[in-house]
């Protein structure tokens, strides 16, 4: 298992695509003797049962009150290490391809709220059966719900990436002043009582970036919202808005991060056109 950053967390994002099945199986006879490769994404809690996985180039034991993150295409199989009958509880759905690959959780885990994770997941059982109006689109929003609360139980208890925790901290400070075309980095190592050096450090060990690029990607980011949204502006007026002093730069860096130029970009949200 890889070791995620803050950075990770931070950027966090996946698009439950479709939900195709959801599913309760308890069984004293569960065996999968063939490795084949799964058709879809799928997240399973383990209520009861010992069973050892072989998942790609991983084994790993999984028993009651963990979590198993099952990617589409990786070739998996199991075998029981007792005669405990299994009981799961499996979500099967889709999304955009290699996203729930990369989405910081595990392959296996215990979450700090094993009963609020089995909550959830007869929740988003009992909206898949329900077909009442809207539930499919409950469905949905309920299993990204989940997928965000795995993610934070991570972050927070694993990796000690809370909202009060000091990297989070440091970018949450750059997101609230990237605006201002005065802000430097200078002013996050003071308002942090630490040296330019050490929060570099910071920084490189624990979102792999430097604060300056941070902060561009965070105008950046800005930009793409203003862009969009306030069309009355003009790029220099986008560029004044999110902290640059330099039309010519705002676009080189905009064009850098983004691959488009912050016209271009603007272009491809514009709806009025066409």
């Amino acid at each position: 298992m890889r070791n995620h950053t803050a950075d990770d967390f931070i950027a966090a994002d996946i698009t439950v695509e479709k939900v195709l099945d959801v599913s309760h199986m308890a069984s004293s006879t569960w065996s999968r003797n063939k490795k084949v490769p799964r058709h879809c994404e799928g997240i399973m809690y383990f209520v009861s049962g010992n069973i050892e996985y072989e998942f790609g180039d991983c084994i790993f034991r999984s028993y009651p009150g963990c979590v198993l993150k099952l990617p589409t295409g990786v070739p998996y199989k199991g075998r029981r290490l007792n005669s405990d009958p299994v009981e799961i509880y499996l979500v099967d759905f889709t999304c955009e391809p290699g996203s729930f690959d990369l989405f910081p959780i595990p392959h296996s885990f215990f979450p700090t709220d094993p009963d609020g994770v089995i909550k959830e997941f007869r929740q988003i059982l009992e909206l898949y059966k329900s077909r009442t109006v809207c539930s499919y689109l409950e469905c949905k929003a309920a299993v990204s719900k989940l997928l965000c609360n795995l993610a934070k139980d991570i972050a927070i208890n694993k990796y000690h990436y809370g909202a009060g925790s000091r990297i989070m901290r440091m970018c949450e400070f750059i997101r609230e002043n990237c605006h201002n075309s005065s802000f430097r980095v200078s002013d996050v190592s003071k308002h942090f009582h630490i040296s330019e050096a050490h929060l570099r450090r910071i920084f490189s060990s624990e979102i792999h970036t430097s604060p300056v690029a941070y902060l561009m990607a965070s105008r950046v980011e800005l930009a793409k919202a203003l862009l969009i949204s306030r069309t009355e502006l003009g790029v220099g007026g986008v560029a004044y808005e999110c902290g640059f002093t330099s039309v010519y730069y705002f676009s080189t860096v905009f064009k850098r991060l983004c691959g488009h130029t912050p016209t271009e970009y603007r272009a491809k949200f514009d709806h009025t056109s066409g």
